[in-house]
């Protein structure tokens, strides 16, 4: 049976004072889901941490699956509160026992939801009108960034980070990736084209393209500001996509997206770790 530590729910009793919910979802919902989808796992453990002082009731989650294992990957989503596929992809991930195949080799720690009070709001931000994929690197960050940064303390062989781009028409990657993988963004999105549009545009938020695929690894020392993907590298991280979903695309097609590509991703490293 799963390990559930500290599983109790947030209300909208529990938002921050004057800060009048919009209704459009609901992080105890995700956390329930999350709860039911682990109750029949092995070797699994869900652990709330109350890492949000100042966002009371607001625990952020954590799913280890796979104790045993040192090949290790971290699947992450809900970064940015208006960009809600990742968070459903993990949650279906889970409900649809899509880990089964790699769960006797591999390790996944998934945190499926970062910015809780932004994903229930539709927003963005953070409620300190802070961007969390701008912070990895920051003086002062917020407590939502410190609590990744202990996650990342521990060595991991790939770095799954979740995402929409409500501008794109199509699904497109970054990849921070060692000389041995390079064709893993590319095979990504060979299986995301059989489920939705791929942005073929040269150049992407302000990054050369190569038909949806923006290459890596970036030198975290020449960026003002950090994304998870920039800290993950510095930390030894071998193997980083950044996977952004069309937003002018249904949320069933971008999860389905998201779903396609994660299986590509760990396949492929499964792959090359046994070469």
């Amino acid at each position: 049976m799963a390990a559930v530590t500290a599983a109790t729910f947030p209300s909208q009793q529990n938002l921050l004072p004057d800060v009048k919910p919009k209704n459009t979802r609901d992080y105890a919902r995700i956390l329930e889901r999350l709860t039911d989808a682990l109750a029949s796992v092995p070797d699994s453990t869900l652990i709330l941490e109350e890492a949000l002082a100042h966002q009371p009731g607001y625990r952020l989650a954590t799913i280890v699956l796979g104790h045993r294992h040192s090949r290790c990957a971290l699947l992450t989503a809900g970064t940015h509160g208006d960009e809600p596929s990742g968070v459903e992809a993990l949650c279906a991930w889970l409900e649809q026992h899509r880990y089964r195949p790699w769960l006797d080799r591999w390790q996944f720690v998934l945190l499926p939801c970062l910015n809780p009070w932004g994903y229930e709001q539709d927003v963005r931000e953070n409620p300190d009108s802070k961007d969390l994929n701008r912070e990895f690197n920051a003086p002062h960050p917020a407590a939502e960034i410190r609590f990744v940064h202990s996650i990342l303390q521990q060595p991991f062989d790939l770095v799954i980070d979740l995402h929409d781009d409500r501008d794109s028409h199509g699904y497109y990657l970054y990849q921070s990736v060692d000389a041995g993988a390079e064709a893993v963004g590319r095979q990504i999105l060979d299986r995301v084209g059989t489920v939705t549009s791929i942005n073929v545009n040269s150049e992407i938020e302000g990054r050369a393209a190569d038909r949806g695929v923006i290459d890596g690894p970036c030198n975290p020392e020449r960026l003002a500001w950090w994304p998870l993907a920039a800290y993950a590298q510095t930390h030894g991280v071998k193997r980083v996509l950044t996977l952004e979903a069309p937003g002018r695309h249904s949320i069933e097609v971008r999860v389905q997206a998201h779903l396609a590509a994660i299986e590509v991703a760990i396949e492929y490293c499964t792959r090359l770790n046994r070469e």
